[in-house]
């Protein structure tokens, strides 16, 4: 994968998630009023931090980064931790529901999905178009 690729990849990623929060807030306000507008939006925000800092992590402990610190990996470790806690204490500090704020969390999850899904469906009509030529 060329470093072309893979820009293109992360921003189909983002867009994928940008959509996905924008359908969850429009029926989780539809749905549940502002308070599970409140906690899907909240889940969402801290989905796109988490997959800000997953991109951020990887590009800093990959091999061809030029420093070496350990403060990126253990962070590259415990961000589940940092993820699980604000979703905890979005849920108890501001009353939403804890189903809105999953949802919202899944917004990479749905994006990653839906990417490798795209991935797949481009190299097959790779593989099928060079075959057939």
């Amino acid at each position: 994968m060329t470093e072309q690729d893979l820009l293109r990849s992360l921003w189909r990623l983002c867009w994928l998630a940008g959509l996905y929060v924008f359908g969850g807030c429009v029926y989780s306000f539809y749905a549940a009023q502002f308070q599970g507008l409140l906690g899907f939006a909240f889940g969402a925000l801290a989905s796109f931090v988490n997959l800000w800092l997953f991109i951020w992590l990887t590009r800093a402990i990959s091999p061809s980064g030029s420093s070496r610190r350990r403060w990126p990996t253990s962070l590259y470790i415990s961000r589940l931790l940092i993820l699980f806690f604000t979703g905890y204490g979005i849920v108890k500090l501001l009353g939403v529901s804890p189903l809105s704020i999953v949802l919202g969390l899944l917004a990479s999850t749905f994006a990653v999905l839906v990417s490798i899904i795209i991935e797949l469906i481009q190299s097959f009509s790779q593989v099928r178009h060079i075959r057939w030529k």
